[in-house]
């Protein structure tokens, strides 16, 4: 038996064993189907239960992540690690280590 066609097998293999799972979930799930609205109000839930397990809620997780972005732009167009982006990190670092010795 050659590689590819050993190759060929195995992907079919892999594709019958697939679609049987599929099929399989499809009949469990026959009659509790999710409608979207209920999959959107889920997902809301679930991001609700994160932020409260994590302190952050998702004005917080945006703006982390607006920051992030924005320092990712700048690293790759020029050199943060020295002038006025350097020294704001580590105002920012200062200011966050100030609010984490508070709450221990």
């Amino acid at each position: 038996m050659t590689k590819k066609h050993s190759s060929f097998k195995e992907h079919q293999l892999i594709t019958e064993n697939f679609r049987a799972f599929l099929a399989e979930q499809e009949d469990q799930e026959q009659g509790t189907r999710m409608t979207s609205a209920d999959y959107q109000k889920s997902v809301r839930d679930d991001r609700g239960q994160a932020g409260s397990q994590t302190g952050v809620d998702d004005v917080e997780r945006k703006a982390l992540a607006l920051v992030q972005q924005k320092v990712a732009q700048a690293a790759a167009a020029g050199d943060i690690k020295t002038g006025m982006p350097a020294r704001l990190i580590k105002a920012l670092v200062k200011e966050l280590d100030k609010i984490l010795a508070k709450k221990k």
